[in-house]
Formats: C-alpha cells, structure tokens, sequence
C-alpha cells in the first residue's frame, strides 16, 4: 500500500526541512559507517557534501541501510509503504538526536506530556502502598 500524501507531506516537512536548517554536519559515527580513507566516522558538512534538501534526502536514503531499494536503486518516498516510510522516519528522528538536534515536533510533544503530568492531581499518580510481608502473611493464615 503507498502512503498517504499526508504523511509524505509530514517527513518533507517537518522532518527533512527541519533537519536541513539545523544540521550543519551529521555524524554516522554510532552507525559504524568509517570512511575507508582515513579511519574516521563519515562526516557529510552542509555547504560540501549537500548543498540543497533534495541532496540530503538522497543523501538518507543512501545511508540508511534499511531503506527499501527496488533492483539497484532506491524507492522514491512518494512509492514506499507507510511502515517502510515511518521507519525511515525514526532512523530519521535517531540520527538528528545522535547529532544533538531536537526536532521542533518532538519538543512540542514533550512540552504537552509534562502540561499533562503537572495537571493530574499528584493523588493520583503517587506509588501505591503495598502491604507489608507480615500483614500478608497474616492475610493467608486465615
């Protein structure tokens, strides 16, 4: 099933353009990809090896081992699946947090999760109390 144009809108937004504009280099070094000619982790610098988003899109995808590839080459987004998309996503979401960059999304998300946590009564979110081994066994004598 191909996804939805939703959903492609979604990683070229907010993911791929987010990326673009925070990350002026990315690291694949916790990937274990080493450059052969000099023994260190792959760099890709913004300005040398991509200049344009469409250059780090394709730049992902080569990267990402994951992604599916339909003979030689690479599956065009618009023609993956939703779950192959959402992976790519998360590989994504990986790579810029390993990189030290937070998306916007993301931060929003957490924002909203601790808004709700403080608005629940801290009754009802405290341990419960179990009882203590003597009173339970007192429990299963009778």
């Amino acid at each position: 099933m191909n996804i939805s144009i939703v959903f492609n809108s979604f990683y070229h937004g907010p993911v791929l353009n987010e990326l673009f504009k925070k990350a002026n280099c990315l690291k694949f070094e916790e990937f274990g990809w080493v450059d052969v000619n000099t023994g260190k982790p792959f760099v890709f610098q913004r300005g040398e090896d991509y200049d344009e988003m469409d250059e780090l899109k394709q730049l992902l995808k080569n990267m990402n081992i994951d992604y599916p590839v339909d003979e030689e080459e690479k599956i065009s987004t618009r023609k993956i699946d939703s779950k192959a998309l959402s992976q790519h996503i998360e590989w994504c979401i990986k790579l810029a947090g390993l990189n030290n960059i937070e998306f916007s999304f993301i931060e929003d998300e957490w924002t909203r999760l601790l808004k709700q946590a403080h608005s629940i009564p801290k009754k009802q979110i405290e341990t419960p109390q179990f009882p203590s081994r003597e009173l339970w066994e007192k429990k299963k004598v009778k």
